[in-house]
């Protein structure tokens, strides 16, 4: 039996909390989802948000992280180079939903506001 999500692709452009929890929903329900993160600070903030009993992991991820980013693939994207902004425009064009929680502004900073978004891929779902 397949997953009940199994044919959906989630694109997640989030940080910290509240984001990447949503898409870790979606990747427990069967759905493919690709975490997009930020190359110029080496990926979500919150690969390096330690307990403080908790020691230097080799693989660079916090048990913080691991909490709400498992089951997902990780990609890192400048979305201010020209090349990683058309890459990540390309994930977008062949997702079923768009996760993001951008800082005020950033959405349409970077044209990945839901009126810009809406316009080109009227199927997205946006969130």
């Amino acid at each position: 039996m397949k997953p009940l999500l199994h044919d959906l692709l989630v694109v997640e452009l989030a940080s910290v909390l509240a984001g990447p929890d949503v898409g870790m929903f979606f990747a427990e329900m069967g759905a493919k989802v690709i975490k997009i993160e930020n190359k110029k600070t080496q990926g979500d903030v919150t690969r390096k948000w330690k307990t403080p009993s908790e020691k230097e992991n080799a693989a660079g991820v916090t048990a913080y992280f691991s909490s709400v980013n498992w089951n997902k693939t990780h990609l890192l994207y400048d979305l201010s180079d020209k090349n990683d902004y058309h890459a990540v425009m390309e994930w977008i064009s062949k997702a079923d939903v768009l996760i993001v929680n951008f800082k005020p502004g950033d959405d349409k900073k970077f044209r990945l506001d839901y009126v810009s978004l809406q316009k080109k891929y009227p199927h997205l779902i946006y969130g």
